[in-house]
């Protein structure tokens, strides 16, 4: 079933990177997590998600924050069967930050994300397509 979606949404989301890359300095970045940590004093590292993180977490979305991860590697074993190509790389490069950045946020603030608006562009841009 992933390698049916995969061609249309990496497409969608290497378009969206190449748009990023290009603007000049501009960064998108979705609201920060400054929550300390459980059980420490430490505040936790601020950690941002990108637009195409957003958008790929949207794309990918469980029940829970661990579902969501578990569904995103998933996702990137397929990727990373197939063979190697720019946009493939890409897609891997993008997941594995994806990853990296869910399992350090806490979830309150995976819980207060507003993917839906991510999945409410990608349905505008299919109809602008």
């Amino acid at each position: 079933m992933w390698k049916i979606l995969w061609n249309p949404i990496r497409k969608w989301i290497t378009k969206k990177y190449k748009r990023r890359k290009k603007r000049e300095g501009a960064e998108y970045t979705d609201e920060t997590n400054t929550e300390k940590e459980k059980g420490g004093n430490e505040p936790m590292r601020n950690v941002n998600l990108e637009e195409n993180e957003l958008t790929i977490t949207a794309i990918f979305q469980q029940h829970t924050k661990e579902e969501t991860i578990q569904t995103l590697k998933e996702a990137l074993e397929v990727l990373e069967q197939e063979e190697s190509d720019p946009e493939n790389d890409e897609m891997i490069e993008i997941i594995n930050s994806t990853v990296g950045k869910l399992q350090q946020i806490e979830d309150k603030y995976y819980y207060s994300l507003d993917l839906n608006y991510y999945l409410n562009n990608l349905e505008d841009d299919a109809y602008e397509a």
